[in-house]
């Protein structure tokens, strides 16, 4: 059994239980206790109505026996005249509309909730009227319930109310009016709060139109905001979508883009119950199977639409004239020519045509007569296309100048609106205190002020300790790399048997140990003095230069002016350094390597120069050949980048393949560039 069954039925069986609770209660309670039944039991089954229109009938029937209050009794009574119509029981919901019409008219006592009734009862009303081509008289019933629901006290209705105005005016012609409510619909769903629901109908019916007047970039434009909700639609509103979105396709003549979305309206049809809605697709397909020379499943498709649309109490002559056009181009595809010519000839009374049909049939009767060769009659037909091109132009025309003029004077409406809300405002606050009201600002500009500062320190420790963090990190893997076990073995493997020999070889061992001790007491500083900085990296040249007897030349270059007690970021001189000894130069290089560490002071700012002749610099070169991991530089940048974000002045380093620079030149260099009185605490 469905979830809805079992509410349905829970809440038949609580009528009982209700009136025995309730026996005591006044009338108007019962009224209001029933309103609210009555109006959850619609939520719950209103989107069910499309999908099984003759079960829901029977539902919103047999509900209405449960209830006594008038105004609910005949509330169910018009949805069950909606599902009647959904069912094409046309009749059967012409009656419950016109019972639950003649309760209204003998009601003297006007309320919200009655108004709410005539709401939903001209609305209904005019969607019937709308399907049998009664248009002005749809329009006065759409007027009648847009009027009735803004009196009501539920007014979410009143956007849907806009949208089946605007589409009886698209219908009738009147495009500036259709978008005028369309845009009306926008207005008030905004404020209903029920944009969501609403906006998809309103952007695929104001493409329509835009479509119909050739403004084809506003409409594409719309409907790609409308495709957007696609996936959250209801069966119906697909269906409404697909169908338009093949039609726009059609009108640009993509035909093969038109195809799939007629599919998918076709498929959908063939949910409901109505089967308009199937033939309408039907039709669809039909054509553009034509148009892209697919004759047999244009047949098809037409035969299948033909069943329902000419079947004798439902084809008026504009339909029979349409599809009989249909079929003559059908013949002409085939080469059938006699065939489309007898279909075309057909005897029409044409005031009771619509003249696009006309139009399209006189097309077919130029090309009909031109592969003929009657050149005479193809070119008499010629000229009433151009005429009626021309006609349609002009009309094109002033529809887009109307609905220019029309979208101008609703944004002066709503300027002029707006100046008047702003305008009564300012006159409004004229009027209060003016001291409590500079006082409660300046309340609320302290409280924003502090709020900032307490939320803009909080970000800045959390971004600092999660810097630390890293940069701590990074520094550890930068030391683990560097006492490797590779890197300690190589270097025993050498001073062991030395030590064995020589007593006074101890020295490669003192160094390395200094050099371990070095690497773990700077690990955890952000700054040292140039002086440190120099003795450490020293202490490392001299270590390797004990262990490798293929080592650079070296040359230090501290100007004698330079202040080596400034402080400078840790590693700084280090890093480059251990990379220049390490990647910098190949096996089997017959050059002289050399290695030179300049300093100087310039202008107050202290100049670090770092230049090899090795092979250059390739970021990443070695980070996926397992020959280096990168930490070394990673550590040096996101030290400077933190410690710059505490300065005014920036430390710059750079770092430069010597090839880029000159053709004749090979090598790496680094500068580093590190201003006075720089600022290492955070």
């Amino acid at each position: 059994m469905s979830t809805r069954t079992i509410l349905l039925l829970i809440s038949i069986l609580m009528v009982p239980w209700l009136a025995g609770c309730h026996h005591s209660a006044s009338p108007k309670e019962k009224g209001r206790e029933e309103a609210c039944r009555t109006d959850s039991f619609i939520a719950l089954y209103r989107d069910s109505i499309l999908e099984e229109p003759s079960r829901m009938k029977e539902q919103f029937l047999n509900f209405r026996q449960t209830l006594h209050d008038s105004i609910s009794y005949y509330k169910a009574t018009v949805f069950a005249a909606f599902c009647c119509y959904h069912n094409a029981q046309h009749d059967s919901a012409s009656l419950l509309l016109a019972e639950t019409g003649k309760f209204c008219q003998r009601q003297e006592k006007k309320s919200p909730r009655l108004y709410e009734l005539k709401g939903y009862l001209y609305n209904y009303s005019g969607v019937m009227l709308q399907e049998n081509n009664n248009r002005d008289s749809a329009i006065i019933c759409l007027h009648k319930a847009y009027d009735a629901l803004a009196l009501a006290d539920v007014q979410s209705k009143i956007p849907d109310i806009c949208i089946n105005l605007a589409d009886n005016y698209y219908q009738n012609g009147n495009y500036p009016k259709a978008i005028s409510w369309y845009r009306k619909a926008l207005l008030t769903a905004d404020s209903l709060g029920t944009s969501q629901e609403t906006n998809h109908a309103i952007y695929g019916g104001m493409a329509r139109i835009y479509t119909e007047i050739e403004n084809f970039q506003l409409a594409d434009h719309y409907y790609q905001l409308a495709e957007k909700d696609y996936e959250h639609l209801s069966p119906y509103e697909k269906f409404f979508f697909a169908n338009t979105r093949g039609n726009y396709y059609y009108v640009t003549k993509q035909y093969h883009e038109a195809l799939p979305w007629f599919h998918r309206a076709h498929n959908l049809a063939h949910t409901f119950k109505k089967e308009t809605y199937r033939a309408i697709t039907e039709s669809n397909l039909g054509e553009i199977y034509l148009l892209i020379g697919k004759n047999d499943s244009a047949r098809y498709f037409l035969n299948k639409a033909g069943e329902y649309l000419l079947a004798d109490d439902r084809a008026n002559a504009s339909m029979r004239f349409y599809f009989e056009g249909l079929y003559a181009a059908l013949a002409l595809n085939r080469n059938a020519l006699d065939e489309a010519q007898r279909l075309l000839s057909k005897p029409y009374d044409l005031s009771a045509i619509n003249p696009n049909y006309i139009y399209i049939r006189n097309k077919r009767l130029e090309e009909l007569y031109a592969r003929k060769g009657d050149y005479e009659k193809a070119y008499a037909y010629s000229k009433l296309v151009r005429q009626y091109d021309d006609s349609l132009r002009n009309i094109k025309a002033l529809n887009n100048i109307a609905e220019i003029d029309s979208r101008y004077r609703q944004d002066t409406l709503l300027l002029h609106r707006d100046v008047l809300i702003a305008h009564n405002k300012a006159e409004a606050l004229q009027s209060r205190n003016l001291s409590m009201t500079l006082t409660f600002i300046l309340f609320l500009l302290l409280a924003i002020v502090g709020a900032s500062i307490i939320y803009g320190r909080h970000k800045r420790e959390q971004y600092l300790a999660k810097q630390m963090v890293v940069i701590t990190q990074l520094r550890m893997e930068n030391v683990r790399n560097r006492i490797s076990p590779h890197y300690i073995f190589n270097t025993l493997n050498v001073i062991i048997p030395a030590l064995r020999q020589y007593e006074d070889l101890a020295q490669p061992l003192h160094l390395l140990v200094k050099s371990i001790r070095n690497n773990l007491l700077i690990s955890e500083k952000m700054a040292i003095t140039l002086s440190e900085e120099i003795g450490i990296v020293q202490n490392f040249l001299e270590l390797k230069q004990s262990i490798s007897k293929d080592f650079p030349q070296v040359h230090w270059n501290i100007h004698p002016d330079t202040n080596t007690l400034v402080l400078i970021p840790s590693m700084i001189i280090q890093i480059p350094v251990e990379n220049a000894v390490k990647y910098a130069f190949g096996p089997g290089t017959c050059e002289e390597k050399r290695l030179t560490i300049a300093v100087k002071q310039t202008k107050g700012n202290l100049l670090i120069h770092i230049e090899d002749n090795g092979i250059g610099y390739t970021p990443g070169r070695y980070n996926d050949t397992g020959k280096g991991t990168g930490t070394g530089l990673k550590v040096l940048f996101r030290t400077i980048e933190l410690l710059n974000a505490q300065n005014a002045q920036k430390i710059n380093i750079k770092i430069d393949n010597l090839k880029d620079t000159n053709n004749a030149l090979h090598g790496t260099r680094v500068i580093a560039e590190i201003p006075p009185n720089f600022n290492y605490m955070l």
